[in-house]
């Protein structure tokens, strides 16, 4: 016990003295197995590249070339006139076509930095143009983003999947669309009654012709997220396989039909995709190390034992999980916090026998609100320095989006099965 709680201790205080994630967990890991030294030194790098080396995994990098060739070929921008010309006449119907935008890119990028920096770059400028206050911008714009990883494709859902034994991606891609709807609908509610306080305008209809117009330039590119959950929903390929059709068919958009990508986009694209997945792999690569250590001490089964004994109801040990996520994403970036406590915390939820999509998904919900929770909320400051304000000015209008992901994190979670 004692060279566990080193290992947390060692780790928060890498965390407080500012080091990147990857390496404060790296680090703590490495001198937990030096101090208890009976663990060869040798397993250290066999243990960071088993725990990367994985088929599902190559869906990461897939989804992230996606993203970037569509937003670098300007693509995006078809998805944004659509989304306002769709719900752009109503009161702060430029807000809710952000929260729309949002919606439809999770379908194609499975990443919530990227489905906010994409989205973000395009609707924040129109909106700060219609007089919405930039912290209001910031925010729905960072609550949209958090339906990235909860819309299929998501690349949380790739990652637990490769660290939860027996859970499928694609029942994980299937049960997360019915959430994510909720998410972007409860989203634009909040956005109305934003809009209503502060008489916010509506876009002007320009009538179904021009609307069809619109809708027929961006037809080709919603068709990316029926193929790609299409494709996954109805087994006809696998979420990796998924990921390259994805790929190619953004491909293919971009050089082919509207012809906005050149060999210089690509190289930029790919460039950011490597960059990208290279930290996201280190981080895997660093928290598989941790969770080994965990249970190369039996954590895991200790407190499994432990719960047991105390006879703690189903319910009540869902009401912990969710509280520990809830807490450890305020401090945690939200994949690290994944790779650290779903290896505890799933096998426990097994035996008291959750079913395991539906645990996952309530486990994922929770991890999501993470990226929106100060301090350490990833989309908190991508979408403030996109909107070019303050994390206190987000802070005012944040809680509102906060709390509609916890009701439908809590419905989902406690809704009979």
């Amino acid at each position: 016990m004692l060279l566990v709680l080193f290992l947390f201790v060692s780790f928060l205080l890498l965390m407080l003295l500012g080091m990147p994630i990857a390496f404060a967990v790296g680090f703590s890991s490495l001198i937990s197995i030096i101090c208890e030294g009976s663990i060869s030194l040798m397993l250290i790098p066999q243990k960071m590249f088993n725990i990367i080396d994985s088929f599902v995994l190559l869906a990461i990098p897939l989804f992230i070339l996606t993203g970037e060739l569509l937003s670098i070929s300007g693509v995006t921008n078809r998805i944004t006139r659509f989304s306002t010309a769709l719900v752009g006449r109503f009161r702060g119907g430029l807000g809710m076509a952000a929260t729309v935008s949002c919606m439809i890119f999770a379908g194609i990028s499975g990443s919530a930095v990227a489905d906010t920096s994409a989205i973000g770059s395009m609707m924040i400028p129109s909106m700060l143009k219609r007089a919405y206050k930039p912290g209001l911008v910031s925010a729905i714009v960072a609550s949209g983003g958090c339906i990235g990883p909860i819309i299929p494709p998501s690349i949380l859902m790739v990652v637990y999947a490769s660290i939860s034994s027996g859970v499928s991606v694609g029942a994980l891609f299937k049960a997360g669309i019915i959430p994510g709807i909720f998410l972007g609908i409860g989203f634009m509610i909040i956005t109305y009654f934003f809009a209503l306080r502060d008489n916010y305008g509506k876009e002007k209809w320009q009538g179904l012709k021009c609307f069809f117009i619109i809708f027929k330039e961006a037809l080709l590119t919603l068709f990316a997220p029926l193929i790609i959950i299409g494709g996954i929903i109805s087994g006809v390929f696998t979420a990796t396989e998924a990921g390259a059709i994805a790929a190619g068919y953004s491909f293919f958009l971009g050089s082919v039909i509207y012809k906005t990508l050149d060999i210089k986009k690509i190289e930029i694209a790919c460039l950011r995709t490597a960059k990208l997945t290279s930290v996201v792999v280190m981080i895997i690569a660093s928290c598989g190390l941790f969770s080994w250590v965990l249970s190369f001490k039996e954590i895991p089964k200790l407190v499994a034992k432990t719960i047991l004994i105390c006879n703690i109801s189903p319910n009540l040990f869902m009401l912990y999980s969710i509280f520990i996520l809830l807490i450890a994403g305020c401090f945690i970036e939200v994949l690290a916090a994944a790779l650290i406590f779903v290896p505890v915390l799933a096998p426990i939820g097994a035996q008291l026998g959750f079913n395991d999509v539906h645990f996952s998904l309530t486990m994922i919900l929770a991890l999501v609100i993470g990226n929106v929770t100060p301090p350490v909320g990833v989309l908190l400051y991508v979408s403030t320095s996109l909107a070019k304000t303050t994390l206190s000015e987000t802070l005012k209008y944040i809680f509102p989006y906060i709390f509609i992901m916890l009701i439908v994190l809590f419905v989902y979670a406690y809704m009979p099965r």
